[in-house]
């Protein structure tokens, strides 16, 4: 392979890279002087025994080599003081697209949909984060949120704080196979090939991401492949399921209710 082979299939790992390409660096520096790099941390992905997987095997994209997306929404990561809490500036596209969706539930407005492509992906906006405040205003109704970012020009300030309903386990496979029952995303049973080494998983959860990929309104047979190609052991968020139906169905959040019409189980291991 040529040197010129290998520099066309490098990845852009840093932002100041990616600004430095499109030209926005100087904009960046001089509208934006309270900005701060984001802090590198070591992959726990380089550290994660391969287990039952061989990397043969493994076809879906690793989420440590995700390739970075140059759109219009650049995001940047400003320093704050709870370490729960983030604020990442968006800019915004012409129809007000800051790349995500939320939802007001009355504990507040919570993350309901994250654009793969987007800047918010990129920065590791998830699911069920809930919105503090926009432009340093803390927000408590969507129509206050809506109104802020429509009447921002051109970027958005956002801080999160991480789901207060979340829940990152971690699951080892035995045999290629993690030993949970699916439906539509939630977990319904274990199996004998659930692993003593994983952490508890309760029942009624619906899983939203795996190692790093998302899989709200995923169809099982996805969730099942994204299983199949991880790692053992791999990282499972999961959420209860009457926060995941209100923000995804807008079904009553009281918890008391639980879905009906249930499908088919699915089985998220596949015999050999």
């Amino acid at each position: 392979m040529s040197e010129e082979d290998q520099n066309s299939k490098e990845i852009v790992t840093s932002y100041d890279e990616i600004l430095e390409i499109t030209g926005l660096l100087t904009i960046r520096d001089n509208t934006m002087p309270c900005v701060a790099e984001k802090k590198e941390t070591p992959d726990s992905a380089d550290n994660i025994n391969n287990g039952d997987v061989n990397n043969d095997d493994i076809v879906l994209p690793i989420p440590t080599c995700t390739q970075l997306p140059l759109s219009s929404s650049l995001v940047s990561l400003i320093e704050d003081g709870d370490p729960n809490c983030r604020t990442i500036s968006i800019a915004k596209t012409k129809n007000n697209n800051v790349g995500f969706t939320f939802t007001e539930i009355k504990q507040g407005l919570f993350v309901s949909y994250v654009d793969e492509r987007s800047s918010a992906k990129l920065n590791k906006v998830r699911f069920g984060d809930k919105i503090q405040c926009i432009n340093d205003v803390e927000v408590t109704s969507y129509t206050q949120a809506k109104q802020l970012i429509e009447e921002t020009h051109p970027t958005v300030n956002f801080s999160f704080l991480d789901c207060p309903y979340r829940e990152v386990k971690t699951i080892y496979k035995i045999h290629g196979k993690c030993g949970l029952f699916i439906n539509d995303g939630m977990i319904l049973d274990r199996t004998k090939y659930f692993s003593g080494k994983s952490d508890k998983i309760p029942l009624n959860y619906y899983i939203t991401e795996i190692d790093g990929h998302n899989t709200v309104r995923l169809l099982d047979e996805k969730i099942v492949l994204l299983v199949e190609h991880a790692n053992s052991p791999f990282t499972l968020h999961i959420v209860p399921q009457w926060f995941y139906e209100y923000l995804v169905f807008g079904l009553d959040p009281s918890g008391n209710e639980l879905k009906k019409g249930k499908r088919t189980m699915f089985s998220c291991f596949r015999e050999s």
